[in-house]
């Protein structure tokens, strides 16, 4: 429920009303979604670590370990140019794990939640950052691809489900909600004993009482405890911390709202503050709602935007009552919607008292047990309303003009000019969507319990459960140029499957793309009908029945003939490999093959450069030698966790294809991929970035999210093929490294087919045979 300039308005104020917090043995709740987000693209800056107070976070590294026996601190990784190579999975991997470590080491319990589908209200506001996101990330090649890189901004497709892999590896709470999780957050963290939220958004200081720590003022030390007892937030069950002994504590520091407001404003009812926000406008409601309001009361069009919340703010300090705002508002709302207003806005109000969470999650919590310790009883509640309706108070209020401040006061608040022009861009009306008519749809599919309470254990995507009830779907700009095809493209086919057994027959529903550079939408149909298959299974209200209704061999069948390559020869060739590789493998084929067939519709297309176009596809076989000589360099060289008890039934394991490989196969295989890790730190410098080549990271990113979309409907058919250990698998500068001496050698042996021309020239740069005769056999089958 966005609120613009509510950032800078607390910045304002924060060193006046800014408390500080010590966090130790207590549970904090957070924005699951804000901080994937932070620990990718901000938490390299500098790491919230540091030995005292006044050290450089980013210049000292703890040697201590934990109270609790852990290991010590380490500093966040910096990611080497993510944009640059599709995503540094790896190094993001162990900023994650790194996080939740000092988490554990002060005895937090934290609780992640992400956000589920778009409430339908919400719909509008997603397309606006779509199109905001495209105008930062898609670049424009001019004549040729020289010079171009890709945006610096853009969030690669496997970085949630990255996060929930962690989560699981390091057993951290974590859940999704049916819809967007602030409601649920701040429901949890109250009944919590209004435990903090940590939290970026800055729409959290609404929620009253709540002590919202923004992600950049966390900071873990190994200090004595603070004097100040009151200041230490730790659960009333934990021992009492001696004086003497230094212990791991989080250190941050918040505004309370409600306080400020309170001191600052004179706003004595904390109703005000939700009712502040909901004049302001925010995702639910629009400014416009009480446009006339603001004309006539709270300074209208001739306040500046980040003057209007503490004009705002400052008037309704001055009210009598809640309830003489509340009816007063409501008497500038056009009589046929009052009522409708009036329920919406009572709504609001309650959801930011923090009593609106979803139930439902509330309970799977308390199923795990692990927070029966920090429960309370709350009895707070808000003061009751009058008894009147609202046409017996229209009756008896009118609008005061004296009410009015004299618009001179403003001249006291000073502007944020930098913010100001953010929030311009941001809430501009011109921007592309005005091209699209926005359908506010909710589906009415109902999907079984089981499936509800799979979503919330976090067991399948959310992407899954935006196809079911908002049927729209926003395909993320990866590395993207305007003159040539969206890097998702090619996976559109199996989101059509997907749709088909998620919603049935004969539905349609919205990818929202790009055309060039300009957002636009795809209806595409669902299928529900494969040739050699048949009818698609369709989700059941028996989990088991929906599992057993099918064999694994034909729910495999199902991704095959998804992406057209159902043959007995592909299918014993892929029982070849080991489990592990499986999804890998496929997606490389299925990728070449896409590119084969692009080459004879480029001529088609009215939206790409076909020259572009040609350059991206001649580079895509080295991209994909690449990725499966990465994949199974991981794999073969780091082989932890690839041997368990389940894949030993349906083939060999990577343990398997160590013990066939000679040792000195072994030992060469590693000098090789040396060769290619020793050139990573060359990446930044400026030689690397004159010849850097667009192509190969846009064929990465192609790649991937083939890998992407076929991980959701392998996760809907009961994962007939292992899931890919993206922490393990994935190492993207390895690879765009690699693919640029294999597309050297390609040019060097024009004579050969690409088929042997590859597998020649990856004998020559590792000395081995084995390696190219494995990727001859996955070439074979394009």
């Amino acid at each position: 429920m966005g609120i613009h300039g509510l950032s800078t308005f607390i910045q304002r104020y924060h060193d006046k009303y800014k408390e500080k917090i010590y966090l130790r043995d207590c549970p904090v709740v957070i924005d699951g979604c804000n901080l994937m987000f932070y620990l990718y693209f901000d938490w390299r800056q500098a790491s919230p670590t540091a030995s005292s107070s006044n050290a450089s976070p980013t210049k000292k590294r703890s040697s201590s370990s934990g109270a609790s026996g852990g290991s010590p601190l380490s500093k966040p990784s910096p990611l080497k140019l993510p944009h640059l190579f599709g995503g540094d999975y790896a190094s993001y991997a162990q900023n994650v794990r790194t996080f939740f470590q000092h988490l554990k080491l002060c005895g937090i319990t934290p609780i992640v939640l992400f956000d589920g589908a778009y409430d339908a209200l919400k719909i509008k506001t997603a397309f606006k950052r779509f199109a905001e996101n495209l105008k930062q990330n898609v670049r424009q090649s001019g004549n040729n691809l020289k010079g171009v890189t890709p945006g610096c901004s853009y969030s690669p497709v496997f970085m949630k489900a990255l996060f929930v892999e962690i989560l699981q590896e390091q057993k951290i709470l974590h859940f999704q909600t049916e819809q967007e999780a602030d409601c649920t957050i701040a429901f949890i963290a109250r009944n919590l004993g209004n435990c903090p939220i940590l939290s970026s958004d800055s729409d959290f200081h609404i929620y009253i009482d709540a002590k919202v720590l923004a992600l950049h003022t966390l900071r873990f030390k190994k200090v004595l405890p603070p004097k100040d007892k009151t200041k230490l937030q730790s659960s009333s069950l934990s021992p009492l911390l001696s004086e003497k002994e230094k212990v791991w504590t989080l250190h941050s520091q918040y505004v309370c709202l409600s306080n400020l407001c309170h001191k600052e404003f004179n706003l004595n009812d904390a109703r005000l503050l939700p009712l502040a926000a909901v004049i302001l406008g925010n995702d639910w409601i629009t400014t416009a709602t009480f446009s006339h309001f603001h004309s006539t009361t709270a300074g209208g069009s001739k306040v500046k935007r980040n003057s209007r919340i503490a004009y705002l703010l400052r008037w309704l300090g001055k009210q009598k009552s809640y309830n003489r705002v509340f009816y007063s508002m409501l008497a500038t709302v056009q009589e046929p919607k009052r009522e409708q207003v009036a329920k919406l806005v009572n709504e609001i109000v309650s959801i930011y008292k923090g009593t609106g969470g979803e139930i439902r999650v509330w309970k799977m919590l308390l199923q795990t047990g692990q927070v029966d310790k920090f429960l309370i009883q709350d009895n707070n509640e808000f003061t009751q309303s009058s008894d009147l309706t609202i046409g017996d108070m229209l009756e008896k209020l009118s609008l005061d003009e004296s009410l009015v401040e004299d618009e001179q006061e403003l001249n006291d608040v000073k502007d944020d000019e930098d913010k100001e022009a953010v929030e311009e861009d941001c809430e501009s009306d011109d921007s592309d969507t005005e091209e699209i008519e926005i359908e506010s749809c909710e589906n009415q599919t109902k999907l079984p319990e089981w499936y509800i309470d799979a979503h919330i254990r976090c067991v399948f995507p959310t992407f899954l459960l935006k196809i079911v009830k908002n049927q729209t779907v926003f395909l993320s700009p990866q590395a993207e140029c305007s003159t040539m095809l969206s890097t998702h493209t090619m996976a559109i086919p199996i989101i059509q499957v997907l749709s088909g057994i998620l919603l049935g027959p004969n539905k349609n529903i919205t990818l929202v793309s790009r055309n060039k550079s300009r957002i636009t939408d795809i209806k595409v149909d669902s299928v529900t009908e494969l040739k050699e298959f048949g009818t698609l299974p369709l989700l059941s209200e028996n989990c088991k029945e929906f599992k057993t209704a099918f064999p694994q061999e034909s729910r495999a069948q199902i991704i095959f003939e998804a992406l057209g390559l159902y043959s007995t020869d592909f299918v014993q060739f892929i029982q070849q490999w080991p489990v592990s590789l499986r999804m890998w493998v496929i997606s490389l084929v299925y990728f070449l093959k896409c590119v084969n067939q692009d080459s004879t519709k480029l001529s088609q297309e009215d939206s790409i450069n076909n020259k572009d176009m040609e350059a991206a596809n001649s580079s895509a076989l080295p991209v994909a030698v690449a990725i499966l000589c990465c994949v199974i360099k991981t794999s073969v060289l780091n082989p932890s966790g690839s041997s368990r008890k389940s894949d030993l039934n349906n083939g060999p394991t990577i343990s398997d294809l160590l013990n066939q490989t000679e040792p000195t196969t072994i030992s060469q295989l590693r000098m090789f991929y040396a060769r290619y890790e020793s050139v990573a730190p060359l990446s930044s410098s400026k030689a690397f970035m004159k010849s850097y080549d667009f192509t190969q990271t846009y064929n990465n990113c192609r790649f991937t999210c083939i890998l992407f979309h076929l991980h959701q409907l392998n996760r809907v058919l009961g994962d007939p093929f292992k899931t890919p250990r993206l922490s393990l698998q994935t190492n993207n500068w390895f690879s765009y490294h690699l693919a640029g001496s294999l597309a050297a050698g390609m040019k060097s042996q024009v004579q050969e087919n690409d088929c042997n021309k590859i597998g020649n020239i990856v004998r020559d740069l590792s000395g081995m045979d084995d390696m190219g005769l494995v990727v001859d056999q996955v070439l074979n089958f394009v």
